[in-house]
């Protein structure tokens, strides 16, 4: 498991801790004691109801609301108004370093029907994630509004708040994003966790990669692929070194050996067309359905471990065995 060496906090709980004072905050009774952060906090509850014209009369938040044995719910929140018989019930779904699992989003929602108030339903990651899961989560669950690290640093930055909980936190947030930018003023070799995601980020929104999808966990080796899962698709993993391997389906077992020896024979071909050097790529035998039939080590398209990242030049590198990897198919 990997450990997070930098000062920064990446626990749900924390964002949950957050979140729940913050609409704690947007009570009446609190106006008297900071002003500011109570106006801030019903900005926010505007802002997650698409509401701007209601008073509020009381708001009563709930963390880690049991719905059964099994599920519970990050935040819920009543809302009551003054000026009106309109009541709001308010989920949020809290994400920091995973992604939605386990239909916890259908089974909040379904939830939230029963209640006798109006659902707002917020999905909100402080973490970064490829704009296929993002994409993903949007049009899974249309009833769910996304917010994203860089929507809330950008909403509590408005406000000229001193309050210790609330600057820390935005203190964190803002460290985050610095840290997964560092990816390219750091060199390669003393990439953190942060670090990988920056440059996974930074090649997803680089839109030069077809059907890009990638994933990076504590704990779990980072990986990004793009091009077709069901035909061939080339895949970035760090294991002890950064690794480009191509990657072809093969649903038939007895079939693998034949289409690896029929690729390996176009690859010493191509290679030569290609003008690669000889140990470029290495043939390597798989027997899984997404069976991987080359490697390039990370030397040849990443560049030295010792040295900081040209980013451009990774991304001509990574078009350029794209084309290859083409050509064998």
């Amino acid at each position: 498991m990997e450990k997070n060496t930098s000062k920064i906090v990446t626990t749900e709980s924390i964002l949950s801790e957050f979140i729940f004072e913050l609409l704690r905050w947007a009570n009446p009774d609190r106006k008297k004691q900071d002003e500011k952060l109570n106006a801030c906090a019903v900005d926010f509850i505007k802002l997650l109801t698409k509401d701007n014209n209601l008073k509020i009369k009381c708001v009563k938040p709930k963390r880690e609301k049991k719905i059964d044995e099994k599920k519970r719910i990050d935040i819920c929140a009543d809302v009551d108004y003054t000026n009106t018989d309109k009541k709001y019930l308010i989920i949020i779904e809290n994400k920091t370093l995973t992604g939605e699992h386990s239909k916890q989003l259908k089974n909040y929602e379904e939830w939230g029907k029963k209640e006798d108030r109006k659902l707002i339903c917020i999905y909100l990651k402080t973490g970064t994630e490829s704009k296929y899961s993002t994409e993903n989560i949007k049009n899974k669950y249309p009833n769910w509004t996304y917010i994203n690290r860089r929507a809330l640093i950008n909403f509590l930055k408005k406000y000229n708040i001193e309050k210790k909980f609330y600057a820390d936190f935005l203190e964190n947030l803002e460290a985050q994003e610095k840290a997964e930018k560092a990816f390219k003023t750091k060199n390669i070799k003393d990439w953190d966790y942060f670090c990988r995601v920056g440059f996974f980020h930074y090649l997803d929104s680089s839109e030069k990669f077809e059907k890009c999808f990638w994933e990076h966990q504590y704990g779990k080796r980072p990986k990004l692929r793009w091009l077709d899962l069901e035909k061939g698709y080339l895949q970035i993993e760090k294991k002890k070194q950064w690794d480009l391997y191509f990657k072809i389906c093969v649903p038939n077992k007895t079939e693998r050996e034949m289409v690896k020896d029929e690729l390996h024979k176009k690859l010493e071909a191509k290679a030569k067309e290609f003008k690669l050097e000889d140990k470029e790529i290495i043939q390597v035998s798989s027997k899984d359905k997404f069976m991987a039939f080359a490697i390039v080590e990370g030397k040849y398209w990443l560049g030295d471990e010792n040295k900081i990242l040209n980013v451009d030049d990774v991304i001509d590198k990574l078009k350029k065995y794209e084309k290859f990897f083409k050509s064998l198919l």
